[in-house]
């Protein structure tokens, strides 16, 4: 049985920001090959593991979860110290103080520069500062422009820890947590067939895919490459904190959340909520009437179009080094995505 734990630290441990995800694509594809039939990477990084049903002409059914993270990129260097720019969506709020690993052989790691409280105006006090006012110090280390980096935990948390006894905290689970719940589900999903009596009738292809945070490349080409006729983008929801507003976020350990959007299937969602009633899962719903923000939009349009459904998980503090997951959460969104393709009521013409 897979440790999700373990899953979740071995590929949060390495960096990946987009563009630049050699490292973690290497890591899950070792973690994804048990499980099917054939692991390849594609020319743009996309890490795609084939699981064939042996039938011909089969459907093909794509699981998509992307491996990038935010990160940095060194513009220039001012008087010792590292200009930078955000790769993907970083909030300037936290970046004060926060160590940053730099992607060079050996890698390099920087601070990003504070003032002390003491010295700081009454305006700096209440005043977050914008991404370009900050700066990195590398004690005098020379980083290139365009070099990359990512957040750095000091050890022993690099690749993160346990947050009390179910929660699981790190940078980068959005969106390895969901690359997680792809592979906990292939491994239960031989199981719950046999459970069943079902004969899964229908191709799978798994995605890990890259360069999501810049704009869904990866899911664009992985789209055109595989053709599939269905896919299921995983990706992770807004968690519920004390400081979070109710509409929008979603109870971490409450259930996966599953999104309703103008791109994603009305059948396919459908069929995925009677999964989730049939075996006793909870299940959160989000709604999104100007779209999930995710690589549904970028399957949904490959070709002559993907029926496309959205699921994933309530993640705390997105885009921060402490992104914080319940293991509950994965667990169940593993198994109702297992046993959604062990029902196969995806294979049901679209006619939406």
């Amino acid at each position: 049985m897979l440790n999700v734990q373990n899953i979740l630290t071995r590929l949060c441990a390495r960096p990946g920001p987009s563009g630049r995800e050699t490292t973690v694509s290497a890591a899950a594809a070792e973690c994804l090959a048990p499980l099917v039939g054939r692991v390849e990477t594609d020319r743009l990084g996309n890490v795609l593991g084939y699981l064939p049903c042996g039938e011909e002409n089969a459907p093909v059914l794509l699981l998509d979860a992307h491996l990038d993270e935010v990160g940095v990129m060194v513009t220039a260097r001012e008087e010792g110290y590292l200009r930078f720019r955000p790769v993907g969506g970083l909030d300037p709020r936290v970046m004060p103080a926060q160590r940053v690993r730099f992607l060079t052989d050996p890698p390099v790691l920087g601070v990003v520069a504070c003032l002390p409280p003491h010295i700081q105006t009454g305006e700096e006090q209440h005043t977050v500062q914008p991404l370009e006012e900050l700066y990195i110090d590398t004690g005098g280390a020379e980083i290139p422009a365009g070099t990359m980096g990512v957040f750095d935990l000091s050890a022993p948390f690099q690749a993160g820890f346990a947050l009390g006894a179910r929660q699981f905290s790190a940078k980068s689970l959005d969106d390895r947590a969901c690359f997680a719940v792809l592979l906990r589900a292939l491994e239960l999903l031989p199981a719950i067939e046999l459970l069943r009596g079902r004969t899964r009738r229908a191709d799978i292809v798994v995605c890990g895919s890259v360069m999501e945070e810049t704009g869904r490349i990866g899911a664009e080409t992985a789209a055109y490459g595989v053709q599939p006729d269905y896919a299921v983008v995983m990706d992770v929801g807004f968690g519920q904190s004390p400081d979070a507003p109710g509409d929008g976020t979603f109870k971490p350990g409450g259930g996966p959340i599953l999104t309703l959007a103008p791109e994603c299937s009305r059948r396919l969602s459908a069929t995925l909520q009677s999964a989730a009633k049939e075996a006793g899962i909870p299940l959160q719903i989000e709604v999104c009437p100007r779209g999930s923000g995710t690589n549904a939009s970028a399957y949904q349009i490959s070709r002559r179009g993907v029926a496309c459904a959205v699921l994933g998980v309530p993640l705390k503090y997105m885009h921060t080094p402490v992104e914080t997951v319940h293991l509950n959460d994965i667990e169940n969104a593993a198994r109702l995505l297992a046993e959604w393709i062990a029902a196969g009521e995806f294979h049901a013409r679209e006619t939406e």
